[in-house]
């Protein structure tokens, strides 16, 4: 469902998505600001964490705020949601116009 067709009430649901990620230590002062600092835990790999989300375009528009800075690891729809936007970022800025 295209997030402008999701029902307002859709917004205060009870958590529906899971989100299971790795984050890039620098971005430490986000997860405990909006999670806490027991909201995640560090691994060698970075910063993992379990979050929920009650909307699907919250989740997606919350990550893609970490930039590069976020490996996510669930849910798989997501996962490709993500890689597929940048497959399309990228061939918006072709190499060849990028040397100038």
């Amino acid at each position: 469902v295209a997030p402008e067709q999701e029902p307002f009430s859709q917004y205060f649901a009870d958590d529906q998505y899971q989100l299971r990620a790795v984050f890039d230590p620098s971005v430490r002062y986000r997860l405990v600001e909006e999670y806490g600092p027991e909201g995640f835990a560090e691994r060698a790999d970075g910063l993992y964490a379990e979050l929920s989300f009650s909307s699907y375009a919250w989740m997606r528009g919350w990550v893609l705020s970490f930039g590069d800075r976020v490996r996510v690891l669930a849910p798989q729809e997501l996962r490709r949601d993500l890689a597929g936007q940048a497959r399309r970022m990228a061939e918006m800025y072709p190499e060849d116009e990028l040397t100038n």
